[in-house]
């Protein structure tokens, strides 16, 4: 079951071509509090991500991690969310969509 506590407001993600939605942490979360970035996705799982709640619709399609790119140093660069199943289920139409979090 999806029980995902962070939110973002959709108004903070920029549409790109090829079907991806792209925001930089600094956006949605201030530095001295990563926990605002990501938090669990399921009650009952280690999955992180986060929910984007539609700013007129108020509707919420919850992104789980699918991948994190790193730098040779470690250094996160940016994340890769997909939807969660649940979220497939009733929001079919963002089948193919991804979410890109810089690290800036």
């Amino acid at each position: 079951m999806d029980t995902c506590t962070v939110r973002h407001p959709s108004h903070r993600f920029t549409k790109q071509p090829g079907n991806k939605l792209v925001a930089e942490a600094s956006d949605l979360a201030p530095a001295h509090r990563p926990d605002l970035l990501f938090g669990p996705v399921y009650d009952d799982a280690c999955d992180k991500g986060f929910a984007i709640v539609g700013t007129r619709s108020g509707r919420e399609a919850v992104f789980a991690i699918d991948h994190t790119d790193q730098n040779a140093e470690g250094e996160v660069r940016e994340w890769e969310l997909i939807p969660t199943r649940k979220t497939l289920r009733t929001l079919p139409h963002l089948v193919g969509l991804r979410v890109i979090v810089y690290n800036d």
